[in-house]
């Protein structure tokens, strides 16, 4: 996504292939006819110099200058963030790496008209009401999303798919209150609506149609079951700004912020997933 406006830009189909091949073929083609008309003419009126045909070369560049049919990797984007969760009684925080990718696809019926992905790399800070904090705590998310043109709402163009999210954090360890941490893995399925209010500006908005959240208790105690907790209500939210200007480079913020409600419960112990919201603001670069 170098800009919005080449992001935005309709992909030709595949009709636009099939006129370029065959209009270079056919001067392919025509050369040698032309050529045999312009040999009788030569023949019939001495000194006539007949028409020269198009050089096969012309043609070939001609179907080099269509724009490509396969994937495009339109979006190259670095950046910073701060990640902040929380839960009732729990909270992570701390400073992030990003990286960030879009592509457009093949002009193949079905197929999504954009499909992009991003990692997250953060080592953060735990901190609970009853069990104490931790420092230096890895955590790793990651998104892909695909996305389908829809027809424009007051001539605004927007699409609509599916992103599927994961995040993983690490708690193992001890607390400074002596209690142990173990592993935990979101994964989240939404909905996904996106659109371009500003120039170069872009807006996310999901819908979670299933969430599993996975802890493996017994890392903590041996005793514990490992679980895997479902959600079924949640919302999420990205807007990424026009760029500002630091010299001749285009910095990008962008702000999100998801609210998940609280999962089902399992087990004889009935345990469950609290209810819980995420805010992450960043600034990005393209390269």
């Amino acid at each position: 996504m170098a800009s919005i406006s080449r992001w935005f830009s309709p992909t030709p189909g595949s009709s636009f292939w099939t006129f370029e091949i065959c209009h270079g073929c056919a001067r392919v083609l025509l050369g040698p006819a032309l050529m045999g008309l312009g040999l009788a003419a030569s023949a019939q009126e001495p000194g006539a110099v007949p028409e020269q045909p198009a050089p096969a070369q012309q043609a070939s560049d001609d179907v080099a200058q269509a724009p490509p049919s396969g994937w495009r990797l339109v979006d190259k984007r670095l950046g910073v963030a701060w990640w902040h969760y929380r839960e009732p009684v729990m909270r992570l925080q701390g400073p992030a790496l990003t990286l960030q990718l879009g592509l457009l696809t093949p002009a193949v019926p079905g197929m999504p008209d954009r499909v992009g992905g991003e990692i997250m790399l953060a080592r953060v800070d735990y901190s609970s009401d009853g069990t104490g904090q931790m420092s230096g705590v890895p955590a790793v998310g990651w998104r892909a999303h695909a996305l389908w043109d829809m027809p424009p709402v007051s001539r605004q163009p927007w699409q609509l798919g599916l992103q599927y999210e994961g995040l993983w954090n690490d708690l193992r360890g001890t607390s400074s209150t002596g209690h142990r941490g173990y592993e935990r893995l979101s994964n989240k399925l939404w909905l996904l609506a996106q659109t371009a209010p500003l120039p170069q500006a872009e807006l996310q908005l999901g819908l979670l149609l299933r969430g599993w959240q996975d802890s493996w208790l017994s890392q903590a105690n041996q005793r514990l079951p490992d679980i895997t907790n479902v959600q079924h209500k949640g919302v999420t939210l990205r807007y990424r700004h026009s760029p500002w200007w630091i010299g001749s480079r285009p910095v990008f913020p962008w702000l999100r912020y998801t609210q998940v409600a609280e999962s089902d419960k399992v087990g004889i112990q009935r345990w469950y997933e609290p209810r819980n919201r995420s805010v992450t603001v960043g600034l990005e670069v393209q390269f």
